[in-house]
């Protein structure tokens, strides 16, 4: 919020007569037709905008290694990111109210990915049947977005609604209890 984009100015190639001209999307020629030939399209930096992301190497990949970002954070509606660490280092962890979390998200139609370091150990402490919903992330990436080991983010495209740590799990849950099904 309140961060300003990079500015471009657009440049065109384009042969008239057999001559290269080029004019930005400002000043187009007056007699531009079909007799212009187009060549190229560049985009030149104007002014450099300071909306750089913390972190800018972010991706998730799939346990075959696809790299399914911009899959998952274009999805339509709500959706569970669980960041893990290291399920080694789960000091305080309580499992029943992990599962509170994930019995609202499947009640409530959302769908519910633990993106991790570790996919082998995290598929190991929480059983096989999340192995589909596993994925893969730089562990210095998760420990930048989520601080806590684990946390829980509330997404919705993009964007990040809500984030709590696993020592505050029942604010989560009633988070989640407040959304519409299907939204």
């Amino acid at each position: 919020e309140g961060a300003v984009a990079d500015s471009f100015s657009l440049v065109f190639s384009y042969r008239k007569n057999g001559k290269i001209v080029e004019f930005d999307q400002l000043d187009f020629p007056p007699d531009f037709d079909s007799t212009y030939e187009f060549i190229e399209r560049k985009d030149k930096l104007i002014r450099r905008g300071n909306a750089t992301p913390a972190i800018v190497d972010f991706s998730l990949k799939s346990a075959a290694g696809n790299d399914t970002t911009l899959q998952i954070l274009n999805q339509p509606g709500y959706y569970v990111l669980f960041y893990i660490k290291d399920v080694n280092n789960f000091s305080g962890f309580d499992k029943s109210s992990y599962s509170q979390v994930v019995n609202k998200c499947r009640q409530k139609n959302i769908p519910f990915f633990y993106v991790t370091a570790t996919p082998d150990k995290t598929i190991h402490f929480f059983g096989d049947a999340i192995a589909d919903k596993i994925l893969i992330c730089d562990p210095t990436i998760i420990k930048t977005a989520a601080r806590a080991n684990p946390t829980y983010v509330l997404m919705k495209q993009a964007n990040i609604l809500y984030k709590r740590s696993y020592a505050d799990t029942y604010k989560f849950v009633d988070i989640l209890d407040k959304l519409k099904a299907g939204e």
